[in-house]
């Protein structure tokens, strides 16, 4: 496998080593190679006397973790990296100056900061009696607004920073859900990326998922498809888009929590708007027709369903992630893409009111 691993990686070593406390030492660490955010590699190192010395052909663009219960998270690039377990039994690397593994750390505590800030803000709206619930909300939406600015930018910087190792790919990553209706702008910041970096298989995959989304951006054409049904029965897209009404697509799953969540939204959008100028389709995805059915008679959903839909149509729109509610016009022009909540009344009637 380290043979294997070897021919995949660039010159130069990159060199792990760790001492273990007398008598604490386990028998073996795992080193966990992820290519972009992918998982690639797993691989078991003996501890040998307590101590951990294995060198790697290094690769700037991929990243690492070491250890068992806990792990700390590395670049593989020339240089060694020093493990070692803290006070709290926490798995931690020391680098060399300069290291693009303390890049990577600050880098993990900025996304700590961010996430804990959100945390403190719901607590502090929530516990606000002088507020109604109304308010909470428009206050806690300005509070993200910001902080996307904030994450926008960091990552922005990150990219133009590191265009040649796995932070740059990283940025990528953490920038696609703020530029998910601009895949435009991906495929851009994708282009400053090293050649290196542009190869790596993470970025391939990336760009070629991009691409679908750019083919089914906002402002485009729907892409059509078929599923064949549990009954026998062939249902498509076209057999609902593009026929002269406002549809709203939505795909979804029976076990999915926030797919659940998104059901009432629909339902009052359906019952206030239903008609000869509008209507729902539900696209059932990643589920057992089974599954699909019973959860609609649960959920009392009144609306046609196109069941069994699997990764080859998500696939087609780019879906990463569910719920992704979709807008089409009369003539099956995409409107809009990843509405939620309130959000999805306010643009059906928005183009009602037209």
């Amino acid at each position: 496998m380290l043979l294997s691993l070897a021919c995949s990686f660039s010159n130069g070593q990159t060199r792990l080593v760790a001492d273990f406390p007398s008598g604490s030492a386990p028998g073996q660490v795992i080193v966990q190679v992820y290519d972009g955010e992918r998982r690639d590699t797993v691989i078991y190192v003996p501890v040998v006397d307590g101590k951990v010395d294995v060198t790697f052909p290094s690769d700037k663009t991929r990243r690492g973790t070491f250890g068992l219960g806990s792990s700390a998270h590395f670049i593989f690039e020339p240089g060694t990296l020093t493990f070692f377990i803290d006070e709290y039994d926490v798995m931690r690397v020391k680098a060399f100056e300069g290291s693009l593994t303390d890049r990577l750390s600050a880098e993990t505590a900025f996304r700590w900061k961010m996430t804990k800030a959100l945390s403190d803000k719901l607590h502090e709206l929530g516990v606000d009696t002088a507020l109604d619930d109304a308010r909470k909300e428009e206050l806690f939406q300005e509070f993200y607004a910001q902080q996307r600015e904030t994450i926008r930018d960091y990552y922005l910087s990150l990219l133009d920073k590191n265009r040649d190792n796995y932070l740059g790919i990283k940025a990528i990553s953490s920038l696609q859900p703020i530029y998910s209706g601009r895949p435009e702008v991906l495929d851009s910041l994708m282009a400053k990326l090293s050649e290196e970096a542009q190869e790596c298989s993470y970025i391939v995959s990336f760009r070629e998922a991009n691409k679908t989304r750019i083919a089914t951006a906002e402002g485009r054409m729907f892409t059509d498809f078929e599923v064949r049904q549990p009954d026998g029965t062939v249902r498509r897209l076209s057999d609902y888009v593009g026929k002269g009404k406002y549809i709203l697509v939505d795909f979804w799953a029976s076990w999915c929590g926030p797919c659940r969540e998104e059901i009432p939204y629909l339902k009052e959008v359906w019952n206030e708007f239903k008609g000869d100028r509008f209507d729902i389709l539900g696209v059932a995805s990643w589920d057992r027709p089974a599954s699909t059915m019973a959860a609609i008679k649960e959920l009392g959903i009144p609306w046609d369903q196109i069941l069994d839909a699997q990764q080859e149509v998500t696939s087609l729109y780019g879906i990463e992630g569910i719920p992704h509610i979709i807008l089409f016009a009369p003539d099956g022009t995409i409107l809009k893409r990843d509405l939620r909540g309130e959000g999805i009344r306010k643009a059906v009637a928005g183009c009602l009111s037209d």
